[in-house]
């Protein structure tokens, strides 16, 4: 599970946008991952924030040295 916050640090609204979340082993191979859909439809204040809460899919095999890399990407995902 990932929680944080999605911050705008712009001085305008901005639209929230769609989550990547990979879970990166010790070798920096990709073991899983996911885009989710922003926490909330539309955009967010300037300076405001947006707690975020999302579950990861389970790696399909054994690794050690997790790591988890999270970026914003534009537009629908499936």
């Amino acid at each position: 599970r990932v929680t944080g916050f999605i911050q705008n640090r712009r001085d305008f609204r901005s639209q929230l946008p769609w989550v990547l979340i990979e879970v990166v082993d010790s070798e920096n191979t990709v073991v899983a991952s996911a885009t989710r859909p922003p926490p909330q439809p539309g955009t967010i204040d300037p300076q405001g924030a947006v707690r975020i809460v999302y579950d990861l899919p389970q790696p399909d095999r054994a690794v050690e040295g997790l790591n988890i890399a999270m970026r914003f990407v534009e537009g629908s995902h499936n």
